[in-house]
């Protein structure tokens, strides 16, 4: 804005001396015509009464101070000629320089869309994963009801089994099932156990692999992050 302000008053103060200028110019010139008018009709009036011929220094000074105005006048425009080559000048600079700041600050806007595209995916990839993580913990918490349900089918097998035992305990037949189904039962809580420990490292497993996902997401966002603007400077 300083700029501006300065080029706006160097215009303005040429203006002003070249419209005075001009203005004395003119106001000579029409003197020195009202003079060269009057004197015209004095030597007319001494022609026709036959008078001494009148002084006529005033008219030769009238001249030379025409002269120099006229002088004056071309230095004005050699000035005025020079002001407006420094100005044109000084406003090339400045587009100059206004169209490498606009420059500048295209690349910084292009920059920061950049960043805005990068958050979004990052932010897109950990929707992505925190769907899975809650898709992973209904999964859990369904194979934790299976499992109380099954202990639960378990007991009411194995108290049936007891009190049918305790009830033919006096036949062979009935001590025979009563094994089988102490033997089933063996079995069954075998499998739950087995069940069991493949259901807690499928979610030591699935904890491991959010949490290192986790981990990536938060390096390659750091990673990604670009310098601070004083930095770039």
């Amino acid at each position: 804005m300083s700029l501006w302000r300065n080029a706006v008053w160097v215009v303005a103060a040429v203006t002003a001396v070249l419209y005075s200028a001009m203005n004395t110019f003119v106001k000579t010139d029409s003197q020195h015509e009202h003079v060269q008018e009057v004197m015209g009709r004095v030597r007319a009036a001494q022609i026709e009464i036959q008078v001494t011929p009148l002084n006529t220094s005033i008219v030769d000074h009238l001249r030379g101070k025409l002269s120099t105005w006229r002088d004056n006048w071309t230095a004005l425009l050699v000035l005025e000629e020079t002001n407006q080559k420094q100005i044109a000048s000084h406003w090339e600079r400045m587009k100059d320089d206004m169209l490498a700041n606009v420059a500048a600050k295209n690349n910084e806007l292009t920059q920061l869309r950049e960043s805005e595209r990068e958050l979004m995916q990052h932010l897109h990839e950990w929707r992505a994963l925190q769907h899975e993580i809650e898709v992973t913990t209904a999964d859990i918490a369904s194979i934790q009801a299976d499992i109380v349900r099954q202990r639960n089918e378990n007991a009411a097998l194995r108290r049936d089994a007891i009190a049918r035992g305790q009830a033919a305990v006096s036949r062979q037949a009935d001590m025979d099932e009563f094994r089988r189904i102490l033997t089933d039962e063996a079995t069954t809580a075998r499998d739950a156990a087995t069940f069991h420990r493949r259901v807690l490292t499928s979610i030591a497993v699935a904890g491991g692999i959010l949490s290192f996902g986790a981990v990536m997401i938060t390096l390659r966002a750091r990673w990604r992050t670009p310098p601070p603007a004083s930095r770039r400077q």
